[in-house]
């Protein structure tokens, strides 16, 4: 399954609002919990 939409958002301040609009998507969107560093590659 694709996903067209990626979630990004600052942990610190807004988690629970990209919580909710992931809960919202559902599996149209790709929501990261880990941290990704800058210029890290990711699939």
């Amino acid at each position: 399954m694709s996903h067209p939409v990626f979630i990004s958002y600052a942990r610190t301040t807004s988690r629970p609002y990209a919580e909710a609009l992931h809960r919202k998507l559902g599996e149209l969107s790709f929501f990261d919990t880990s941290d990704i560093e800058a210029g890290e590659q990711f699939s």
